[in-house]
């Protein structure tokens, strides 16, 4: 009764390391996951704003200002507010405008550090879009080297759990074929017994 409760607390013991490893290594994958759409974000945007070198400033001509709650679903939700802008800058004589939204308040009037395409100056970001995205680069790792981590650590982890369990399942099987033939020489035992009384 004993050896069979050890088993019985071995198995959850088991059972739950098992979890937990799966638990880690699903994790990581999501990190990974997560990581790598960053990436792929990233580099698409590196793509577009990389043409824009030349440095000018703006003027915000047109401005749209919305109210958003931070928790859409509760009435009393704290709120902020997103300025929507349109900006006016001047190559070569010539107006282009762009697009822009942030959080930070922004007003008719403002002026604004922008980058454009040289060879196509329709094509421009603000200077601060610029720079989160290179901030981007960083924020990315945060989720990279941790995925890596609990990928790398479950995988190892699950090794030698792996190998303690077939080791355990050898020794069951063992275990159960001693007792097999236990039971068959036991078993043999009494047939001869009973035809010894029979020849009496």
């Amino acid at each position: 009764m004993q050896s069979y409760n050890s088993n019985a607390a071995k198995r959850m013991v088991m059972a739950f390391l098992d979890g937990l490893i799966f638990f880690v290594f699903l994790l990581g994958v999501i990190l990974l996951l997560v990581s790598y759409n960053r990436a792929q974000q990233t580099q698409k945007n590196h793509q577009n704003m990389k043409p824009c070198t030349q440095e000018t400033t703006a003027t915000v001509t047109h401005l749209n200002t919305f109210t958003e709650k931070t928790k859409p679903d509760e009435i009393d939700s704290p709120t902020y507010n997103i300025y929507d802008a349109r900006y006016t800058f001047t190559v070569d004589g010539q107006e282009y405008n762009g697009n822009y939204s942030s959080r930070k308040k922004i007003e008719m009037g403002d002026t604004l550090d922008i980058v454009y395409n040289p060879n196509d100056p329709s094509q421009s970001y603000l200077k601060v879009e610029i720079q989160k995205e290179a901030s981007g680069d960083i924020k990315k790792m945060v989720f990279y080297y941790p995925g890596i981590v609990f990928v790398v650590f479950s995988v190892l982890a699950a090794i030698p759990l792996a190998i303690i369990q077939i080791m355990d399942r050898i020794k069951e099987d063992k275990r159960r074929e001693a007792a097999y033939q236990q039971a068959l020489e036991r078993h043999k035992a009494e047939m001869e017994k009973k035809k010894a009384n029979e020849i009496k």
